[in-house]
């Protein structure tokens, strides 16, 4: 029979399985980068759920201060103060979630990237609905009348001037394609949730909470 004397057939099954070989680690290195991607969405998504319970949670303990709770207005006051510190102390973590989802964004498919700046959007809005109505409310209690027994009136107003400072997100500017900022800034400026209603409760009604989608 025939032999292989020019060694063709040899080197076919040598390129065949060098092929093969080189198609295996293709596919692997393919695969953990998925998984790897896959492992950021989920991050990403559980971050944001966190915020937006902790959000629904302040939402709704703001409603019940504002309108049903019995507490004087210095104990309504310390419960602000300890909202604005939760406010000042997360706003790390969503400056996280929106740099994490930019970085998503770039990554994944056009119809997740909506997704995600949906998803993002509606947290960007949420935040400064929440922080917003902390704020307004807080100058209010700060400027109703004092009883006998609580503290002296320019002490609450210079408190007033110290805790004026609203939390501003970053956002993705869609003509741009880039974010607005980096980083969180801090803004003397009221104005930066004046879009919002004045003194809206538990987004209108506490029952509306069931619309947040987690």
């Amino acid at each position: 029979h025939r032999t292989d004397s020019n060694c063709k057939l040899r080197q076919m099954v040598h390129d065949g399985n060098q092929r093969w070989d080189n198609l295996q680690r293709r596919v692997t290195s393919i695969l953990r980068r998925l998984k790897y991607f896959c492992s950021q969405r989920e991050d990403f998504e559980s971050a944001r759920e966190n915020i937006v319970v902790w959000l629904t949670e302040m939402d709704l303990q703001l409603t019940n201060i504002e309108h049903f709770s019995e507490c004087d207005t210095q104990a309504k006051i310390k419960q602000l103060r300890a909202f604005q510190q939760e406010i000042s102390l997360n706003t790390g973590k969503i400056e996280q979630i929106f740099l994490q989802g930019d970085q998503l964004m770039q990554k994944c498919e056009p119809l997740d990237a909506a997704v995600i700046e949906e998803e993002l959007e509606e947290l960007r809005r949420y935040f400064q609905e929440v922080s917003g109505r902390v704020e307004r409310y807080y100058r209010k209690l700060m400027r109703l009348p004092l009883t006998d027994d609580e503290n002296d009136v320019s002490d609450r107003e210079a408190e007033l001037d110290d805790n004026t400072d609203i939390p501003v997100l970053p956002w993705h500017d869609k003509s741009t394609d880039s974010m607005l900022s980096p980083q969180v800034s801090i803004s003397r400026s009221t104005s930066l949730v004046q879009p919002m209603r004045s003194e809206r409760s538990g987004r209108d009604t506490p029952a509306s909470v069931d619309s947040i989608p987690l």
